[in-house]
């Protein structure tokens, strides 16, 4: 993961880039906060059903909700090393990192936070300084385990060599749901801290994720439930990512 390191923006120009990262990360977040419960829902209301018909679209369904969480999970976590970070225009948890650990960085942020409010207390900037300790703090344990390393890995080969590209002579890991949704959950603290810490704004994730899902269950009991009930046994999808 990247180091800390002299920059060669102006601050003004860093606070700027700042804004449009944790955005365009938050929005990431968002976008895969829904794919995966809509996804839940499909899967848990299946394997109470035994569905006849219409199975070979649900599966379409829903690998293009695995492929597209697959990319917006992917996205939260792009960097790369081959060009200088003010080279690069990758909204990522690496960029967050990167320029809020640029010197003078934080003391601006925190100042902003101490204007966010005319309200008595120093509330706003307690949060922003709460939230950059949890980003560096969380930045330092992503980057020190192996573990979460091979499976940020294992997703980024997944999207290079089977979803953004057909590369032959290739046989990617597919992650399993429990890894991609470990990475999601990882993005997603992230996204609130930099949400918190840049523009003094809380985002309720568990709470967006919550209502996703019950649009979800009220779509697929009714779209699965109007189909025709057989004898079978239940069918419930494979639990990996990629199963063609």
């Amino acid at each position: 993961m990247a180091k800390p390191v002299a920059s060669a923006l102006r601050k003004e120009d860093i606070i700027q880039r700042l804004e449009e990262i944790v955005t365009l990360i938050d929005q990431s977040a968002r976008w895969a906060l829904q794919r995966r419960a809509v996804m839940e829902a499909g899967n848990q209301i299946l394997a109470n059903l035994n569905v006849s018909h219409g199975m070979l679209s649900y599966n379409i369904l829903h690998q293009t909700l695995v492929r597209s969480l697959v990319l917006d999970v992917t996205s939260c976590f792009d960097w790369s090393k081959k060009y200088p970070p003010e080279r690069q225009s990758k909204a990522s948890i690496e960029a967050l990192y990167y320029y809020i650990t640029r010197e003078g960085i934080a003391d601006i942020l925190l100042e902003r936070a101490r204007n966010f409010s005319s309200v008595i207390g120093n509330q706003h900037e307690e949060d922003c300084r709460e939230a950059l300790a949890r980003i560096s703090q969380n930045h330092a344990n992503c980057s020190q385990d192996p573990e979460f390393q091979r499976r940020l890995l294992t997703l980024r080969h997944l999207r290079d060599q089977r979803i953004a590209h057909n590369q032959f002579g290739t046989t990617p890991h597919a992650p399993t749901y429990a890894e991609l949704f470990q990475l999601l959950d990882v993005a997603k603290q992230f996204s609130a801290d930099g949400l918190l810490a840049v523009l003094g704004r809380g985002q309720d994730y568990e709470g967006f994720e919550q209502s996703a899902a019950r649009s979800a269950r009220d779509l697929w009991t009714r779209a699965l439930a109007a189909g025709s009930i057989s004898a079978i046994e239940p069918i419930v999808l494979p639990r990996h990512v990629d199963n063609e």
